[in-house]
């Protein structure tokens, strides 16, 4: 399977391999890890224990910063609620193509191996949903409070 959609890869494969510099190479660690190698060779920090130590140094900043307008703070929120509406926009759309796949009748008989991936694909994809959801969610109630 060939895919650009992290949800169905982490959903179906068992084994991840990289085509990159005109050669093909199995990768012995996760989505997750290959996610950090390319962002640490592109020079983007992707640790948790930075991110604090950012956030730490930002809320010090800030102290200093005069208080942001309303509308400055709910800007970030909008973008962040309609990322998040499209973000569950797509994932229905991909558990919609799954769902008209795993309703083939003779799916399961042809081709369980194909059938037990859509399966787990559509179980991902539906955790993916939640948490988009969730995001949604968020941001609104964050949103909500910014507007007063």
């Amino acid at each position: 399977m060939v895919s650009h959609d992290r949800y169905l890869i982490e959903a179906c494969a068992d084994q991840l391999w990289v085509v990159a510099n005109q050669t093909v190479a199995t990768y012995d660690g996760d989505l997750d890890e290959y996610r950090r190698m390319i962002l640490s060779a592109t020079g983007v920090r992707t640790n948790t224990r930075d991110r604090g130590n950012d956030r730490a140094r930002d809320s010090a900043r800030e102290e200093t910063k005069p208080e942001r307008s309303p509308r400055e703070k709910r800007t970030p929120l909008t973008r962040r609620i309609a990322d998040a509406e499209a973000e569950i926009a797509r994932i229905n759309g991909i558990i919609a193509k799954i769902d008209t796949a795993l309703a083939l009748p003779d799916l399961f008989t042809r081709d369980p191996k194909q059938a037990a991936q859509l399966s787990k694909a559509r179980a991902g994809a539906a955790n993916a949903l939640q948490r988009a959801e969730e995001d949604w969610l968020e941001a609104s109630s964050q949103y909500d409070e910014a507007t007063g």
